[in-house]
């Protein structure tokens, strides 16, 4: 029961941000790796995050320094991190 709800929570927020128009690996695990296009977008992402209590996972030192890690929680807090991902790609210049 609780991986199915872990499958549908996490495949819907990756879904969510893909329409968004962010970059999310294929994922059959508890979370969903963001990937952006630098290390600085990456950075900023995470600090957007962070000033609103969201905790991604940068992954340097997964050799992946352009992505951030995003576990999966409860419904509201992939919501919230979804919202403020979206304000964030929102703000970004083109």
């Amino acid at each position: 029961e609780t991986c199915g709800l872990t499958v549908q929570l996490r495949d819907g927020f990756i879904a969510r941000l893909r329409v968004a128009g962010f970059d999310v690996a294929e994922s059959f695990t508890n979370f969903a790796l963001v990937r952006f296009d630098t290390i600085e977008a990456a950075q900023s992402a995470d600090i957007a995050l962070r000033s609103e209590g969201v905790i991604a996972r940068a992954q340097g030192g997964a050799g992946l320094p352009n992505c951030l890690r995003v576990t999966v929680g409860t419904a509201e807090e992939l919501d919230l991190a979804a919202d403020l991902l979206e304000r964030w790609a929102g703000g970004q210049s083109t």
